[in-house]
């Protein structure tokens, strides 16, 4: 939609193209909330087609250029080391503005997005000095006498396709970042319809820590912008977090295009209770695998596979540990599950709820 709005002081609502904050062609916004009380916190750009393109473009310019291409591997390393110091910086911002746009816990916003991608950081630095090649001999017959050498020497891909989902959009945006610029790739970054501000400011910060123009661009829009953003000829690689169904879409995709790609979608992991466990451990084991993020996480603990000698015992106490967890808005400290990230995810699992007890749960 496009229509006046307030945007809450302290938070940029655009895109960064080419080291210029813009608005969309289209000059249409979409807004943002804040799960917790259902209100307004953002409008940003409802990136198309000519964002996309214009995106791509930056990229594509940043990696041919000499500020980039000529830059040595240890002056990249550095630019990454200078963004974790700035993530730790301004951690307390960053975490707020995670569990605002988010709901998740305040202190889990801290220590594992923040303090996580700050470690991603300076963990991919490190290898932006040590990738190397092979040099061989190969045993090649003909003509007698004549020796053979080959090497291999490792180059950036080009423009990488960034696709970020909304359970933890700032450490998922530096997993997929932090490898690409240490291997000199640029980045076209895609958040989340539904949490882009926390990958709005990681591209203030970036500006800030003196990565050339182009390097790093943020695209906010929804999966109109995604499927341009994966169909655009000039993309060389696409990363993509998400669920199974979008999954299957792009993976289609990139196979015809003969297209790099990297998936990483939803799972159904189990947690198992043999015999020899103990019920306690089990108990809290099993809730926080299922319960940490409000279950929005790929590999929550969504399975669980008990023994006949534990089941009653393990089920009451999973149970239990329901019955007395503090609902409320991740900001509060007294609270010990937070919303769910959107009224449309929130009815989804609503629904899911009264198909199981339709079907016997």
């Amino acid at each position: 939609m496009n229509a006046p709005h307030e945007t809450r002081p302290g938070i940029r609502s655009a895109m960064l193209i080419d080291g210029q904050w813009r608005q969309a062609a289209s000059g249409e916004t979409f807004a943002v909330f804040d799960p917790a009380t259902g209100q307004e916190i953002a409008h940003v750009p409802t990136g198309a087609a000519a964002d996309v393109d214009a995106a791509v473009a930056s990229a594509r310019q940043a990696f041919r250029s000499a500020a980039w291409r000529g830059m040595l591997p240890a002056q990249r390393e550095r630019l990454l080391l200078k963004l974790a110091d700035l993530i730790e910086q301004h951690a307390d911002e960053l975490a707020r503005l995670e569990t605002l746009n988010n709901g998740k816990l305040l202190a889990f916003a801290h220590g594992l997005d923040v303090g996580g991608s700050a470690q991603w950081l300076r963990y991919m630095a490190g290898w932006a000095t040590k990738i190397d090649g092979q040099t061989f001999q190969i045993s090649m017959p003909f003509p007698p006498g004549t020796r053979y050498n080959a090497s291999t020497r490792r180059a950036p891909v080009g423009v990488v396709a960034a696709i970020v989902p909304w359970n933890f959009p700032l450490l998922m945006a530096v997993w997929k970042i932090a490898p690409a610029l240490a291997c000199g790739c640029t980045v076209v970054l895609k958040p989340a319809e539904e949490t882009p501000l926390t990958a709005i400011r990681l591209g203030e910060l970036a500006l800030e820590a003196g990565f050339p123009p182009g390097v790093l661009n943020i695209l906010t829009g929804d999966g109109v912008a995604g499927a341009a953003l994966v169909a655009h000829p000039d993309v060389d690689k696409v990363t993509f977090t998400g669920s199974t169904e979008v999954g299957r879409l792009i993976g289609a995709r990139c196979g015809q295009d003969i297209r790099r790609v990297s998936l990483e979608l939803g799972g159904k992991s189990p947690v198992i209770v043999l015999d020899d466990c103990d019920p306690a451990t089990a108990i809290q084991g099993a809730s926080a695998a299922i319960f940490f993020n409000q279950g929005q996480v790929c590999t929550a603990g969504s399975r669980l596979y008990v023994s006949r000698r534990h089941f009653d015992h393990v089920v009451e106490g999973i149970a239990k540990v329901a019955d007395a967890m503090v609902l409320g808005s991740g900001l509060d400290p007294a609270s010990q599950m937070g919303p769910l990230v959107s009224a449309r995810h929130r009815d989804k699992v609503v629904g899911m709820i009264a198909t199981s007890r339709r079907e016997g749960a």
